[in-house]
């Protein structure tokens, strides 16, 4: 009977994985942020974030899983050389120029209210360090994530959410649109910069190894139900952003009187002080901070594979990829949160589109034998770059 329960939810540990490797820098300020401008119209914004956070990233994952992890399958249907292209932006976007380090400000925003007069450069360093360490030790990545971290992660996010939603409500109307339609657009819009589809091209592929690793060295043959486990794990780790998402999104609209003026990166530290007190703040500190760390281990190790098998073709040992991977993202901390945002953003609203049609069409040739994706994939993103170039 126990060996039974354990076959049947064996997925629990990847989904868990799942799941922290998602929720980073972004995934826990930006629902912050819409709760904080929507306010009373707080659920139209929380449906248009769910669509782009959620729903569109599961698409990435589901679509990659079809792919068996093989990001070049994936995206060389456009061709190789633009299938190419397509996947080194994708890596410099969430990469050592904007993922990591976004982890790595994010953590010291929130965390400085507790570090006296630590400059964000010495923090900087200090958080490379351990990123390295942890990373280097890959074939660890999904039971450290999945068994040890992530519980730790979820059981500090539900006493803020449970705290915050249940605190008097101070909700403000919408900040800078009124109507239904532009507080989901917002909505949907600000999701983007969450990157989530972006990374779910290669988190799969990173846990899809991870499994195969740990399976060979016990010695155990591949997995016969390996789609469908990990299928199970994606809902899982669906599931728990969803409520995560919601949850922050609600905290922050029913108190967003107080957050309306608090800049973006100081966010969680407000919401740390004004729900959990002075001296409990240091709960979301730690919560932010094991989730920033746990997306930029991943981030990391998805941009160091990259840059040793695709671009230095296994001729530089695999610990100066790390290396050099953490140095970039050390100098691009230095930019601070809004400033690597700003960076990303124009590049972001005219990537996006194109990249969901890209899935959308990638899981429709696997599943239904559809074959058309240059012209459909190319006259989407001509059409939003125009549009970002008019608005």
């Amino acid at each position: 009977m126990e060996l039974s329960l354990r076959q049947r939810f064996n997925y629990f540990p990847t989904g868990f994985a799942i799941f922290s490797m998602f929720f980073g820098a972004g995934n826990s300020i930006f629902p912050l942020l819409i709760g904080s401008v929507s306010g009373s119209k707080n659920f139209y914004a929380v449906l248009g974030l769910t669509i782009s956070t959620i729903i569109v990233p599961v698409l990435g994952l589901v679509g990659m899983t079809l792919y068996d992890g093989n990001y070049k399958e994936f995206f060389c249907r456009l061709g190789k050389t633009p299938g190419f292209i397509i996947v080194l932006l994708i890596m410099i976007l969430i990469g050592p120029f904007a993922g990591i380090p976004r982890c790595i400000t994010l953590s010291y925003s929130t965390l400085q209210p507790h570090l006296g007069g630590t400059p964000l450069i010495a923090f900087s360093g200090i958080a490379c360090v351990i990123i390295f360490f942890k990373t280097i030790k890959r074939r660890r990545l999904v039971d450290i994530l999945g068994k040890i971290l992530t519980p730790l992660l979820l059981f500090c996010l539900t006493i803020i959410i449970i705290k915050g939603i249940y605190s008097p409500s101070n909700m403000a109307a919408p900040v800078g649109v009124s109507s239904r339609s532009g507080v989901f657009l917002k909505g949907l819009t600000e999701g983007f910069q969450m990157m989530d589809l972006l990374a779910s091209f290669f988190f799969s592929a990173t846990v899809l190894g991870c499994i195969k690793a740990k399976r060979k060295e016990k010695g155990l043959s591949e997995d016969p139900n390996k789609t469908g486990n990990f299928l199970k794990a994606i809902t899982l780790a669906a599931t728990l952003l969803t409520i995560i998402y919601i949850g922050f999104s609600y905290v922050a609209a029913n108190n967003s009187v107080f957050f309306q003026t608090i800049p973006q990166e100081a966010l969680l530290g407000a919401v740390s002080k004004k729900i959990l007190g002075q001296h409990l703040g240091f709960v979301m500190g730690l919560a932010v901070a094991l989730a920033c760390l746990t997306t930029a281990i991943t981030l990391v190790s998805v941009f160091s594979d990259f840059i040793f098998k695709e671009c230095l073709k296994e001729k530089v040992p695999y610990a100066a990829c790390i290396v050099a991977t953490i140095l970039l993202a050390f100098l691009f901390s230095n930019l601070g949160f809004v400033g690597i945002c700003n960076m990303i953003a124009p590049i972001l609203m005219v990537c996006y589109p194109a990249l969901i049609t890209l899935t959308i069409l990638n899981i429709a040739h696997k599943v239904f034998k559809f074959e058309p994706v240059k012209w459909p994939v190319y006259t989407v993103l001509v059409l939003s770059l125009i549009a970002n170039l008019t608005f």
